[in-house]
């Protein structure tokens, strides 16, 4: 993990994940033509991953609840279905869906407070490509079958 690459004034270190070599990932000139293919296939060709993944190239998502709130530390999710339908046709690759169970005031944001499966669920149905996933759930308050669950029926 410490091994340089060539260009030591770059200073951009290989990194192996999952036993997969993916410095091409941070140094795009030592990516070979045909690094989707040490992805297991299943991967490769899932057309969500295929999306946010996309060989030399960077993409963008959004996290909910997709727009800024400046005045208030509660967003208003009225229009969430819709402000996903545009970041789709603008071509994001994805939409994050945070677990935020309650308001803390020391911290200052709810972002997305709404449950979210039920949101993933909600999105599904709004958008027709663009991927959907979780930015973090919070693990601890759930049971882990329910999170399988969950996490499977939105894929349905």
């Amino acid at each position: 993990m410490a091994e340089q690459f060539a260009d030591h004034h770059l200073n951009i270190p290989r990194l192996s994940i999952l036993g997969t070599d993916n410095s091409d990932l941070f140094h795009p000139q030592a990516a070979s033509k045909d690094s989707q293919a040490q992805l297991p296939k299943e991967m490769s060709k899932h057309p969500g991953f295929a999306r946010v993944f996309k060989p030399g190239k960077l993409t963008f998502g959004l996290i909910a609840p997709f727009k800024g709130y400046p005045d208030t530390p509660i967003p208003d999710v009225f229009d969430l279905g819709e402000t996903a339908r545009l970041a789709e046709k603008a071509g994001f690759a994805a939409l994050w869906i945070r677990d935020v169970p309650f308001y803390d005031p020391r911290f200052g944001d709810v972002r997305q407070g709404l449950d979210p499966f039920v949101t993933l669920g909600y999105l599904a149905a709004k958008t027709k490509k663009i991927a959907l996933g979780t930015a973090g759930i919070i693990a601890p308050l759930r049971e882990p079958i329910h999170i399988a669950k969950a996490a499977a029926t939105t894929l349905v």
